[in-house]
């Protein structure tokens, strides 16, 4: 077994990222979700996915997947298919025997001197993670940059910046 020098973040969703951050070396790899399509829809391609992450399963420490929920206005189509993406990146980890943390996005935001502005989390990424900019090029790359900044998150509470406590919601190992 590999030593445990990630975390890894998962912006859920068929534009959504995952990152992979060594809290030590700032060691960073970013990753689209892998899609295809089914029905004429994109979705992600879980086989793909699962083979991707399974190479890195022993090297995670902390899975920090942001706890994402139906919002107004969203059609039942795509609050099922987010769903079923959530769903399935907490299943990836628990196979793989991750801890796991699910920050809804204003507790992460917040910490992090965020705003609901996906530009702040642009920003705020090319700030820290300069050399990894060329990841986020577009404004459709959001997910890219809120991956890794969900693994900065993670980072805060390994590196004892941040406690528990210090919010109402709980971490909780799934």
């Amino acid at each position: 077994m590999g030593e445990k020098h990630y975390i890894l973040g998962i912006d859920p969703g068929t534009s959504g990222a995952w990152a992979l951050l060594a809290p030590d070396s700032g060691v960073v790899h970013v990753y689209d979700f892998p899609l295809m399509e089914h029905f004429g829809h994109n979705v992600i391609d879980y086989k793909i996915l699962s083979a991707q992450m399974g190479a890195f399963k022993d090297q995670i420490q902390l899975a920090v997947i942001e706890d994402v929920h139906s919002m107004p206005m969203q059609g039942v189509a795509s609050t099922f298919s987010f769903g079923v993406s959530k769903g399935v990146v907490l299943g990836l980890a628990a196979s793989f025997m991750i801890p796991i943390y699910t920050p809804p996005p204003a507790i992460w935001k917040m910490n992090l001197g965020l705003t609901k502005d996906k530009q702040d989390s642009f920003n705020l990424a090319t700030k820290l993670f300069p050399d990894y900019s060329h990841h986020w090029t577009k404004k459709s790359d959001d997910g890219k940059a809120e991956a890794l900044l969900l693994a900065h998150f993670g980072k805060r509470f390994y590196k004892k910046e941040i406690k528990v406590s210090d919010f109402k919601r709980s971490f909780t190992q799934r």
